[in-house]
């Protein structure tokens, strides 16, 4: 008798899928009519989004009856698939600006004397508008035109720093509701006179905003983080100002995204780094992961909690500072942080370095005993609350190296931990053959990681030949991805299909470990545009390309999330394009074209919309900078350029088409 998955009972069928992974559940899907109409009815599709993607926007939708299940796999699984592969959906100019930030979906930028606040996830067409100095009249904060900086936007609140004479020192942090239905009375949520450094955050949820600064001096004489939290509901505008900050004693690291960065999740502020102590030790064995978190509720350090967690054996091989990044990232699938790496490494004693992203979770117990020490098992990370250096067994005798501590030596040890397959994912799969990449550090102007689709994304700058009779300077994505592999071994004559593969033991108990039976295939390295783009994709992500095609492309500055990359290229202070790549087919931007296939270079005088519109913004721009005026880049329907005007709201707020609208610079790209 012939057995096949539809000869099984649709109980039974349902309850064996439902044990796929998530890609899997939607690959057997598509591979029939029949299996299809069997496994995507939305009760079998609640429950793979329960299992596997509930702490997604698209499964908050469908929780809400804004959207169905099946729709919620379909559009998490083609937008991982579409950033796997680096094949976005569209590509855009949003607007023109001298700086911008980036978060959920929200995009802010300034431009001239004006911030605009775009829903780019909500495919929004109109922006929120606020004129600087009419704020700034309105709180009574002197305006200064190159004193202003963008810190974050956060469920619908955005903070500014408003330096009062342009230069570092002492500054008011302002929290503005830029969501449309608020009252004018009550737009300005935190008002506040604040100290600020060369290394300044801001992070906020709902209700509360944390302001960092790397100024507080510890007992032993270094520079560490202080952060204050202030209250944004209605009514305490500016709650918190008399609290005592926090500072966070012993947190080692001072560049955010490289040594330390901190993330608001569930009430709470963490606050990792990769660094173990201040000082160097010249005798070292292991390395460490370093994070706080305290409640924002309650911000005390009282309620400051601790956790150290293994990261890394220093003979692993040296590391190549200059490539390592550090976040923390929400798993999609649980809702737990985890923490991202990316380092660049001799490893084992090579000679050529290769970068390596590592994923953990972070993981904090519910005892808080300074003397307790938590020894997980193989497959967990190691977790410890003890403030002074980590000498978890005694040090290796057998090392001669501990014949060289002295009296002062601080060294961290324990024997080394096994990764799990899923926490660690190599820029290249290893082979011998392999040279190393092309791109060096100068050429690669941005990199992320997203450990949900098991990609990196690198913005590169390439001077390959993309066009004919054309060979100049680039920005490319570069993306490399992977997928998990199948459970089976290649068989033999007795088990011809393939053996199930078998976890590995712990050494001292015997158990299974669960996940180091897990293997992965490299899909390899993509680069995106490809060499035969029309030039008038090119035209929208090299924005040098439309002024002198032999331009030299400097600073760039970019911000990706699951979804979407946003760059800008120029000056930190100059006036530039902003950029959109979009791997999202839920954000269905109006108005873009289908891109045409490849065309010749256009001829002298034949200049497209975009080019002249172009032309006309940074024109405007330029005029209003030279004469000093706060004047405000609106826009006018019906030829679709900027014009300087005079600010004409009644208030420092107000509502306009959204800016990307009248520039007209985009594509949709399948």
């Amino acid at each position: 008798m012939h057995l096949s998955l539809f000869s099984l009972p649709l109980e039974l069928l349902l309850n064996v899928v439902l044990y796929l992974n998530f890609e899997d559940f939607v690959n057997l899907s598509n591979t029939q009519r029949e299996l299809s109409s069997l496994l995507c009815g939305e009760n079998t599709c609640q429950e793979v989004v329960k299992k596997h993607i509930l702490h997604t926007k698209e499964a908050r939708l469908a929780l809400q009856n804004k959207s169905t299940y099946r729709t919620a796999i379909g559009r998490v699984f083609n937008r991982r698939e579409a950033f796997a592969k680096a094949r976005p959906y569209a590509a855009l100019v949003l607007g023109y600006g001298s700086s911008f930030i980036y978060h959920n979906g929200i995009l802010c930028y300034r431009t001239l004397h004006t911030v605009r606040v775009l829903d780019v996830h909500g495919c929004g067409e109109v922006e929120h508008v606020i004129h600087l100095p009419s704020l700034n009249d309105h709180v009574g904060v002197p305006y200064c035109p190159n004193g202003l900086e963008l810190l974050q936007h956060q469920n619908g609140t955005l903070a500014l720093l408003c330096h009062s004479n342009g230069t570092r020192g002492e500054a008011w942090l302002v929290a503005i509701d830029a969501k449309a239905s608020t009252s004018v009375s009550e737009r300005v949520r935190l008002l506040v006179p604040v100290i600020t450094s060369s290394r300044t955050f801001v992070r906020q949820d709902s209700r509360y905003l944390c302001y960092g600064t790397h100024t507080s001096i510890g007992t032993h004489g270094h520079h560490e983080w202080e952060v204050q939290c202030y209250d944004l509901a209605p009514g305490t505008r500016s709650a918190g100002i008399e609290r005592k900050s926090v500072q966070l004693e012993d947190l080692v690291g001072s560049d955010l995204g490289v040594t330390v960065t901190f993330k608001i999740h569930k009430r709470y502020l963490y606050a990792l780094s990769n660094q173990t102590s201040f000082d160097v030790e010249e005798v070292d064995w292991t390395s460490y992961y370093q994070c706080h978190r305290f409640p924002l509720d309650d911000p005390r350090e009282e309620t400051l909690e601790k956790v150290r967690i293994w990261r890394r054996q220093h003979r692993e091989g040296p590391i190549n500072d200059s490539w390592t990044d550090l976040a923390l990232h929400v798993d999609e699938c649980t809702g737990a942080l985890l923490i991202v790496e990316s380092r660049r490494e001799w490893q084992n004693g090579q000679s050529t370095q290769w970068r390596t992203y590592y994923t953990q979770p972070l993981v904090f117990p519910e005892w808080q005993n300074p003397d307790d020490y938590i020894k997980a098992p193989l497959s967990s990370p190691t977790i410890s609350t003890s403030s002074g250096p980590i000498i978890v067994q005694s040090l290796p005798l057998d090392d001669p190296l501990v014949n060289t501590l002295g009296e002062d030596s601080k060294p961290n040890w324990e024997p080394g931990r096994k990764r799990l397959p899923r926490h660690y994912h190599p820029e290249y799969s290893g082979a011998a053959n392999l040279t190393p990449p092309r791109f060096l550090l100068p050429k690669t102007k941005y990199r992320t990681y997203d450990p949900n689709c098991s990609a990196f994304l690198d913005l590169v700058v390439d001077e390959q030949t993309l066009l004919p009779s054309s060979r100049h300077q680039h920005l490319r994505l570069r993306i490399g991805s992977r997928k998990l592999q199948s459970p089976l071994d290649s068989g033999d004559e007795c088990s011809p299909n393939g053996i199930l593969r078998q976890p590995d033991k712990h050494e001292d108990t015997g158990l299974p470990i669960d996940g180091t039976e897990d293997r992965f295939i490299d899909r390899g390295v993509s680069m995106w545009p490809p060499r035969d783009a029309p030039a008038d994709l090119l035209d929208v992500l090299n924005p040098s390309r439309q002024q002198n095609p032999s331009s030299y492309i400097g600073e760039v500055q970019a911000i990706a999330d699951e979804r979407s990359v946003i760059y800008k290229v120029g000056s930190a202070d100059g006036d530039g394009q902003i950029t959109l790549v979009n791997f999202d087919p839920g954000i269905r931007v109006r108005g873009l074209r289908k891109l045409d296939p490849p065309v010749t270079e256009p001829g002298f005088g034949n200049e497209t919309v975009g080019e002249g519109l172009r032309e006309v913004v940074l024109e405007t721009i330029r005029e209003e900078r030279s004469k000093g005026k706060g004047r405000a880049c609106s826009t006018e329907t019906e030829n679709r350029t900027f014009a300087a005007i005079d600010w004409t709201g009644t208030s420092w707020f107000q509502e306009e088409r959204a800016m990307y609208r009248a520039i007209d610079m985009g594509f949709r790209l399948r």
